[in-house]
């Protein structure tokens, strides 16, 4: 994009997405406490959320801040506020997530780059011939757009070295393509609210590993070998889940059919290791392979 685009205030919001975790509001809904001049902007967006879980996720957006204290790769949480009883939008649905958390507006999901503009839907249940009502339809392939693949390859491949200095501390622990906005030129993290120190989880592999290993405290070497590769599977864990829902683009009928051959090479590549656990430097080497 460019340049920066100021918006104007607009009250309510436009419901943009609907799941588990609640309902996405762009902009932000009102707020209960009238604390809404800021945030009532397109330069914003909120999702609905229980109160326990806003404040797990504001906790976990200070620690990703103390890692990038300026936004440059990654969006976090700005506000908190209880939901109005009363909105101009007539989408909002309440329920007992009655709370709001705001985010600054960082772009579309890479997920969506694949779809053709005003065009809706899950992409990957598109790319296997999956209509919206959950229907075999051989349309559906007109709904998607073959010029954002590579642009989605080439925002993921920037994306690896963020992702590298939030692993060197925290797993995210829902990295995957929905989970990741970009403004046509800089890709950046989302959703924090699965974040665990890499600590933590180290402590927790290596207590199971060693448990069923039964290792005999003579077999220094090769406790300090494992030691490695376990701190090495936790900081790979969400590389892994990136390079995966890559994997499921790259196998759906759409891509083997719009782009004929063009992945195949880089496919066989790959076939041997999603029957293994690799290194780190194995996934992300992978991404940065794929054709452009």
């Amino acid at each position: 994009m460019k340049g920066r685009k100021t918006y104007k205030t607009k009250r309510g919001g436009r419901k943009i997405g609907e799941g588990v975790f609640g309902q996405v509001f762009h902009p932000p809904l009102l707020c209960k406490d009238g604390s809404d001049t800021k945030w009532q902007s397109l330069n914003y967006i909120s999702k609905t959320i229980y109160k326990a879980a806003s404040e797990q996720e504001l906790h976990n957006t200070l620690l990703v801040k103390e890692l990038d204290p300026h936004g440059e790769w990654s969006i976090t949480a700005e506000h908190i506020c209880e939901i109005a009883n009363t909105q101009t939008n007539e989408n909002y649905k309440s329920d007992e997530r009655n709370e709001q958390i705001v985010f600054r507006f960082g772009g579309v999901s890479l997920d969506t780059l694949l779809l053709k503009p005003g065009s809706s839907g899950e992409s990957q249940h598109l790319m296997n011939r999956i209509n919206n009502h959950g229907e075999k339809d051989t349309r559906t392939f007109e709904l998607l757009h073959p010029e954002g693949l590579s642009i989605l390859v080439e925002q993921v491949k920037r994306i690896i070295p963020k992702l590298d200095i939030l692993n060197k501390r925290y797993s995210h622990g829902d990295m995957h393509l929905k989970n990741i906005v970009t403004d046509g030129a800089n890709p950046k993290l989302i959703d924090f609210d699965s974040l665990r120190s890499v600590e933590e989880l180290y402590k927790e592999e290596k207590e199971l590993m060693f448990n069923c290993l039964k290792l005999k405290p003579n077999c220094s070497w090769l406790t300090e070998r494992l030691e490695n590769c376990v701190l090495d599977s936790v900081r790979s864990g969400d590389i892994k889940r990136l390079w995966s829902s890559l994997i499921n683009i790259f196998e759906s009928e759409w891509v083997k059919e719009t782009f004929r051959g063009k992945y195949d090479t880089w496919l066989k590549s790959i076939a041997s290791m999603k029957d293994k656990q690799c290194f780190r430097s194995d996934y992300v080497l992978s991404i940065l392979e794929i054709p452009s």
